[in-house]
């Protein structure tokens, strides 16, 4: 599934190009990706869209702040791993993933409804929260991804 939200982060610029899931379900399907693939990843996507719908309701900040503390339940330990945390927890401290972000990331993980998520993965999960809620992750989160823009290969 994580493969067809790639294809989804790397072919939409931003969730409101991204067509609907009928006609998204369709050209999943034409470039060969699964069906049952392709149901997780657009249930996963319907989440997202609710989220940020929400978000953009609530009018909710995106700056990070240091105020916050965060404990995570079991679940989350079970889902994410201790690298997944820690990842969590640096984006927190480097100031690049702010409290709300982070909930909506975290969210967004717990969805997927999978077995424990690798580290890339959740990287992706990352950007894909950010997409979804119309924001542009800038250099400081995408290095602390491990993804430099600069470095790309274009398509």
């Amino acid at each position: 599934m994580i493969d067809v939200l790639v294809y989804v982060y790397e072919n939409f610029w931003d969730m409101q190009a991204c067509p609907q899931s009928p006609q998204l379900h369709q050209r999943l399907s034409s470039v060969g990706f699964e069906a049952e693939e392709i149901d997780g990843a657009l249930h996963w996507l319907d989440t997202l869209r609710h989220s940020a719908d929400a978000a953009r309701a609530d009018t909710w900040d995106s700056s990070p702040t240091m105020a916050s503390l965060r404990l995570f339940v079991e679940d989350e330990h079970e889902r994410l791993g201790a690298q997944g945390l820690g990842l969590i927890r640096a984006l927190e401290s480097e100031g690049v993933l702010a409290a709300e972000l982070r909930e909506r990331v975290m969210d967004q993980a717990m969805a997927l409804g999978q077995g424990p998520l690798d580290l890339d993965d959740l990287k992706i999960m990352v950007l894909m929260t950010c997409w979804g809620n119309g924001m542009t992750p800038d250099r400081r989160l995408l290095a602390a991804l491990g993804h430099d823009p600069l470095r790309r290969p274009v398509h």
